[in-house]
């Protein structure tokens, strides 16, 4: 999920990739990278809350740094519903919550 909204341009709200623009043409990377976003945060959702832990782990891993919830408010893809962001707000602080006050916490 953080790959895809990295490519959505903050001036314009359009998804940007140079390849898929060069073979699909701006519309429809726009539209596809669109949807494989909110389609990769709809997944991410149904995870239980122990998945989704496992999955901010792995990228705290690889990122070795802390993250905070107001950065990840940026995620969540502009076609989302109230709702939607709402529970994913919800879950992303209690996952954060969880990873902050676990013992082996290098972050």
């Amino acid at each position: 999920m953080v790959f895809l909204a990295s490519l959505r341009d903050s001036l314009t709200g359009r998804y940007v990739h140079e390849t898929l623009t060069n073979l699909l043409g701006l519309e429809d990377a726009d539209r596809l990278l669109c949807h494989a976003h909110h389609r990769v945060f709809s997944e991410w959702l149904c995870f239980s809350l122990a998945e989704q832990k496992a999955d901010l782990d792995e990228f705290l891993e690889s990122e070795r740094r802390e993250v905070s919830l107001q950065e990840c408010r940026s995620l969540a893809p502009p076609g989302a519903r109230e709702v939607e962001r709402q529970l994913y707000l919800t879950d992303l602080e209690m996952v954060l919550e969880l990873i902050r006050h676990q013992p082996d916490n290098a972050f």
